[in-house]
């Protein structure tokens, strides 16, 4: 049986998960229906990290994109409405 690479990390976000992407070498950015999420990789027992809620009013938009910045403070996101 061929087994593929392992695991980098394993962790519950605490959502469903609508959007994700790599933000650096080592974090992922997980967006939520209701939460956007922060997981580094390099630390194994470290939780997703809530950085924040989603406005309800936006639950109908689809995330098209998540960045943030250098320093990791602020982030963005781009919706698009159906």
């Amino acid at each position: 049986m061929t087994r593929g690479p392992p695991a980098l990390k394993q962790c519950e976000v605490p959502d469903e998960i609508v959007y994700w992407r790599w933000i650096s070498l080592e974090k992922l950015g997980v967006v939520g229906k209701k939460s956007v999420f922060h997981v580094d990789i390099t630390k194994p027992d470290e939780p997703a990290i809530k950085i924040f809620e989603r406005d309800s009013k936006l639950d109908a938009c689809q995330i098209m994109s998540y960045d943030v910045d250098a320093e990791d403070r602020k982030s963005t996101r781009l919706n698009s409405s159906h």
